[in-house]
């Protein structure tokens, strides 16, 4: 996937950035519409899961600014992808309880994310040098190392909440979940 990382690739990293909320809203077209008859819960618990992990850590991440260990980061350096990974699963467990969907997000998102962090840590070694280098020693990519103190795992902060805009997507996901519900009640 490193090919995919370079120069010749950044307009349509560009691109897609430009255009993703707009194909996000297209995607909930069919999604709202074919999410019914489905027992819910199970995927309700899976985004409210994903979505408290993506606002823990954007509570503890500090872009562009310092390094953040702390939180859910003090776990693994990559937290934001591991929540929206859940959020994906239970998304896709409300759309298809068959669980068709669901491989078909776990490779898309696993190449998406893989070839995403790879293009950031190369920046983030470039940007913070050593210190992120013996973070990257300590904490694992995507797996727990080590059991973090307390004092790194008991973190929050709502000023990073909302500097890093979570409550955007938390509102974001709420209205999804809430029309999946709508539409079930209402046919």
């Amino acid at each position: 996937m490193h090919w995919f990382n370079t120069e010749r690739w950044r307009p349509l990293h560009v691109g897609f950035a430009k255009v993703r909320l707009v194909l996000v809203l297209l995607g909930l077209i069919p999604y709202v519409y074919f999410a019914q008859g489905v027992p819910l819960w199970p995927a309700l618990i899976l985004v409210v899961l994903g979505e408290l992990l993506q606002l823990w850590a954007a509570a503890n991440l500090h872009k562009q600014e310092a390094l953040a260990h702390t939180g859910p980061y003090a776990w693994v350096r990559n937290p934001m992808y591991t929540g929206r990974f859940v959020v994906g699963l239970g998304l896709g467990l409300a759309l298809d309880p068959r669980w068709i969907v669901v491989p078909v997000f776990v490779v898309i998102y696993v190449l998406y994310a893989h070839a995403r962090v790879l293009r950031e840590e190369a920046l983030l070694r470039e940007q913070l040098g050593r210190p992120y280098a013996e973070y990257c020693q300590r904490v694992g990519r995507w797996f727990p190392r080590r059991l973090p103190a307390l004092s790194e795992f008991v973190c929050w902060s709502w000023a990073g909440v909302i500097r890093n805009r979570q409550l955007r997507v938390t509102a974001g996901l709420l209205v999804v979940m809430l029309l999946v519900v709508a539409r079930r009640e209402l046919l």
